[in-house]
């Protein structure tokens, strides 16, 4: 699941550069050059596809992290132990 967002991210990331290119008439050619609305388009895209990328991989270290400091006794036991706390 991860390497399938991490994919369409970077590509989403790669086509919005192209796009926004093309918008402010860097790349020539095509029928989005010079064309205002396709450097939105791309920006958007820039920022959607980055904002994936680094929720992805933000969600990865810190699930590490948490395993690194929690192992899975210990967390079941805090959980148990708040909940009996909670409970009384």
């Amino acid at each position: 699941m991860r390497l399938t967002l991490s994919a369409a991210a970077a590509a989403l990331v790669f086509f919005g550069i192209i796009w926004f290119l093309q918008g402010i008439n860097v790349l020539p050619g095509g029928f989005m050059a010079g064309q205002i609305r396709w450097a939105v388009y791309g920006g958007i895209a820039v920022i959607a596809g980055v904002s994936v990328l680094i929720v992805v991989n933000w969600r990865r270290s810190h699930q590490r992290r948490y395993q690194r400091k929690y192992p899975s006794g210990m967390r079941i036991f805090c959980e148990f132990s708040a909940g009996v706390r909670d409970a009384g």
